[in-house]
């Protein structure tokens, strides 16, 4: 083989071990951006659920107030990395917040006596804290875990 054919080969094998290089390392950047949004999403709801969890477990003040789900609607779909069991608890208490914001909901739209859903929003409130609680404890684990 002559000299020029032999740094054409040795040309090929130089640009075919970069570009596998290039794609290793983009991969690796990759999974470490999709670890560090997981991480962001699941730092989030945590704050989140322990918010709502404090605001379910405070007195009863006469008055209905809406939990906040807004870390749940834009992150829900990151859940599926997560623990089936630690999916699960997210799902119920999340469930559980939005039965009582659609409580508020309807009790805005009674034009009389706003008493009528106290009731059932203080047992949701109660369900809440219970749920929020056991999703609190699981997805803290896994944080921890993952770190």
């Amino acid at each position: 083989m002559e000299l020029w054919q032999q740094f054409l080969v040795y040309l090929g094998y130089t640009v075919i071990g970069g570009i596998i290089v290039g794609v290793v390392v983009h991969y690796l950047r990759q999974r470490g951006a999709k670890k560090d949004k997981l991480l962001s999403a699941m730092s989030n709801i945590l704050v989140e659920l322990n918010t709502n969890m404090a605001l379910a477990k405070q007195p009863w003040q006469g008055r209905l107030v809406s939990f906040a789900t807004k870390m749940w609607d834009d992150n829900k779909g990151e859940i599926l990395a997560l623990p089936e069991d630690t999916q699960a608890a997210l799902h119920q208490a999340y469930i559980c917040v939005q039965e009582a914001n659609a409580l508020v909901q309807s009790n805005l739209q009674l034009p009389y006596g706003r008493g009528y859903y106290d009731k059932p929003y203080q047992e949701k409130c109660n369900e809440i804290a219970q749920t929020a609680g056991k999703a609190v404890e699981l997805l803290r684990s896994w944080l921890e875990d993952l770190k």
